[in-house]
């Protein structure tokens, strides 16, 4: 098996079971769309199937000795950079902690994270399509959090040159417009 099926299964087993914030989508949507999109821009295999597998640590029962030994050190290391810290903190320390750290990681680490965070602000924008603003009561955090939350992880990742970034910049911008994102002004979007 190559690498990014042996991550597509792995991703499937440990998410199994578990669904979205609608409580009716599979989970496994969500690993396979960062995947799809990160294959789409061409990325190499370690990052697929890092965006494959970018959330089984956080919140599966798998831990990054399990990666190691089926994906190998570089897939884990990827996944590892895109993992939240403590889950045991709050939901603004955590995105906090995401966002300080998100200049200082490494350039495919900032790919997953922005496919992750893309594959996020989709799936937001279409339940508002069909729900409208009560989707928000889903969330651990208000639209104006969440704005900040994605509008700041735009506002890092936007100026590098990635067509990627470039992406998440604009599917932020259409869901959240300027609220919440620190520095930007509707010319800089």
């Amino acid at each position: 098996m190559d690498l990014i099926e042996t991550a597509r299964e792995l991703a499937r087993s440990a998410h199994s079971g578990q669904t979205r914030k609608d409580g009716v989508t599979p989970y496994i949507e969500h690993p396979l769309a960062v995947a799809a999109t990160l294959s789409g821009y061409g990325y190499d295999d370690e990052t697929v199937a890092a965006g494959l597998l970018h959330d089984v640590i956080e919140d599966t029962t798998l831990e990054a000795a399990d990666l190691d030994a089926a994906v190998g050190p570089r897939v884990r290391e990827l996944v590892e950079a895109a993992s939240e810290p403590d889950k045991t903190l709050s939901w603004r320390e955590r995105k906090t902690a995401t966002l300080a750290h998100l200049p200082t990681k490494e350039l495919a680490a900032q790919r997953v994270i922005a496919a992750d965070k893309l594959d996020n602000v989709r799936s937001i924008r279409e339940a508002l399509a069909r729900e409208g603003d009560g989707i928000w009561d889903r969330f651990r955090a208000p639209f104006a959090d969440q704005a900040w939350y994605y509008g700041t992880a735009a506002a890092i990742l936007g100026p590098l040159d990635e067509p990627l970034f470039d992406e998440l910049v604009e599917a932020v911008r259409r869901v959240f417009g300027n609220a919440g994102m620190p520095g930007m002004d509707g010319d800089s979007w």
